[in-house]
């Protein structure tokens, strides 16, 4: 529990203090997003799995590899609507790898900027015009999370889950979710493997609960809040497929929330049977023909390829290096052009420059006048040279 302690100690430091250093109307909220600032980030997670012994690796999409190379694969679904069929079947195929035996899907349900603000305006650290900044921002994110844009659908279009729009009173109450742990009989006394009796565990939580999970039937429920599953066991062949109804106890704002730090804490041990972990921050996947696919409603970009990182410091590298290269080859800015010094060895040449000049000159006799001078001066050297 050292370990544990001083991990959950190391997050809420860091999320406090990005949580309570201002007002900024530029707040970073961007959706799980693997480094940076944003509220709405997985820095602090990754930084839990990595302080209890994991070997994390953050990737950009999803491959048919992972299934050999990685223990456990975080997804988080970027796409309010139902996986189709054909993402089922990648990672139907990934569950076939010889390594992989954990699987997490992430539903995109809602995120914790309302949270954050309210956090800033209970915190009593905000001028008035600061406080009427924060209020406006908070309005703002709680009317886009009751629009209605999360989609809703049943559990026969989801093939995992189904996803529905529940009435829910406007509160700022914790939310009461319920673990139920399980105890095998090694743990009382008896080696048979088999479970006998579970011991439900409570933990308050800054949840804020929106749409609401509809499991399959036959899956188990591992968190729960008043009978509404949020954490739920599936099987993809011999792959365990674990289901969490939102990523709002993940995110960097939330995990300055003790309850949420102990849900974190308890999901890493849930899924630690392993060493090293695959975090995918979108459900975007490429097949084996290369071919990108996915669950994004819209058209993929080379802007959205840029977003990703370390792409968007590359890319600046190469446009800087690209600007600096047209500069230095440039004629007038750049090296000064070297014409060939063989013409000027040659004398004949400066006396025909010379004689066209004077030519130009129109005057006969300066032009004769010079080239008697030229003569005497020439054989005046030589005297001298022979008397020497």
């Amino acid at each position: 529990m050292t370990r544990a302690c001083r991990t959950l100690q190391t997050i809420a430091l860091g999320i406090l203090l990005c949580l309570f250093v201002g007002c900024d109307p530029k707040l970073n909220t961007r959706y799980a997003a693997t480094r940076g600032d944003s509220i709405n980030g997985l820095s602090a997670f990754l930084q839990a799995l990595r302080y209890s012994g994991l070997k994390v690796d953050t990737l950009p999409f999803a491959t048919p590899e992972l299934g050999d190379t990685h223990e456990c694969i975080f997804i988080f679904d970027n796409h309010p609507g139902a996986i189709d069929k054909k993402t089922v079947d990648f990672w139907r195929k990934i569950a076939q790898g010889y390594r992989v035996s954990t699987m997490v899907w992430v539903v995109e349900n809602g995120d914790a900027t309302p949270e954050y603000w309210n956090a800033l305006l209970k915190s009593d650290r905000l001028d008035d015009k600061q406080k009427a900044l924060a209020k406006n921002e908070r309005d703002a994110s709680l009317a886009e999370r009751e629009s209605g844009s999360l989609r809703t659908f049943s559990i026969s279009e989801g093939v995992f889950y189904g996803m529905d729009r529940p009435r829910r009173k406007a509160t700022e109450e914790l939310t009461e979710v319920k673990i139920h742990t399980k105890v095998n009989g090694q743990a009382n006394g008896q080696d048979d493997g088999q479970v006998h009796s579970s011991e439900d565990r409570l933990i308050k939580a800054q949840w804020p609960l929106q749409r609401r999970l509809q499991p399959a039937p036959d899956v188990e429920t591992i968190w729960s809040s008043q009978g509404e599953p949020l954490l739920i066991e599936d099987r993809l062949g011999r792959t365990r497929f674990l289901v969490l109804a939102s990523a709002i106890p993940l995110l960097n704002a939330s995990l300055a929330d003790p309850g949420n730090q102990q849900l974190c804490e308890h999901l890493i041990e849930l899924t630690k049977v392993g060493q090293r972990v695959a975090v995918i921050p979108n459900s975007t996947w490429v097949a084996e023909e290369g071919e990108a696919e996915g669950q994004k409603s819209e058209t993929q970009s080379m802007l959205d390829f840029l977003k990703v990182q370390p792409l968007p410091w590359v890319a600046v590298q190469l446009v800087l290096a690209l600007v600096l290269f047209c500069w230095w080859k440039f004629p007038i800015l750049g090296r000064p052009l070297q014409s060939s010094s063989r013409e000027l060895q040659r004398f004949g040449r400066h006396v025909e420059a010379l004689g066209e000049l004077l030519r130009k000159a129109r005057g006969r006799a300066f032009a004769l006048g010079r080239i008697r001078e030229w003569q005497r001066v020439r054989k005046t050297h030589g005297k001298k040279s022979k008397e020497n």
